[in-house]
């Protein structure tokens, strides 16, 4: 469902530029992409959490794998960050295309290209956190205490459970299968 939201957004954001006649192509800024990437690069690098935004992602896209309550909290402050970088990000790249468009203020054409160009960067930040970001803290969010094994187990034997389950390619069902636990429906 997290990707089928996305489409519907990407559609959205499209069929509004085509009735405002704007081509799809005035997205794709290099510059403002760069701002926008290498910013959320850096930040996943300079906290060490890429294993927290893979298992983030993982536990997002995929409803089996299961995180521990511990790194779900993790990625979940990790997409806030994320979410906020995207938006200091977009203020960082209106800053240097406005910097950059100042130099063209003699002619009026250059000029207003310029500003457009510098429009994007704030444009997809801003897509990335709406589209992607608090989505996956909203999702992340719901998850907690949905594991079947944290339902059945105390904390730590779950946890431990959990993590043994991903690093073998186990379900949480084959174990309570395996183990002959069941729970009542709430």
């Amino acid at each position: 469902m997290y990707v089928f939201g996305i489409v519907i957004f990407w559609v959205g954001v499209l069929l509004s530029m085509y009735f405002k006649h704007v081509t799809f192509s005035v997205l794709m800024n290099p510059a403002a992409m760069a701002v926008l990437l290498f910013s959320l690069t850096a930040v996943i690098v300079s906290t060490s959490s890429y294993k927290t935004f893979i298992a983030g992602l993982n536990s997002i896209f995929f409803k089996r794998y299961v995180i521990t309550e511990e790194t779900r909290i993790k990625a979940v402050e990790l997409f806030r960050l994320l979410s906020k970088t995207a938006v200091f990000a977009s203020i960082i790249g209106l800053i240097i295309g406005f910097i950059a468009s100042v130099g063209n203020v003699t002619e009026l054409e250059p000029f207003s290209h310029a500003i457009a160009s510098a429009l994007i960067s704030p444009l997809l930040c801003l897509i990335t956190c709406v589209a992607i970001f608090e989505p996956a803290v909203f999702i992340l969010n719901r998850r907690t205490n949905e594991s079947l094994l944290i339902k059945a187990y105390p904390k730590h034997i779950s946890d431990k459970l959990v993590e043994l389950c991903n690093q073998n390619g186990i379900t949480e069902e084959d174990i309570l299968a395996a183990t002959n636990i069941v729970l009542k429906k709430n």
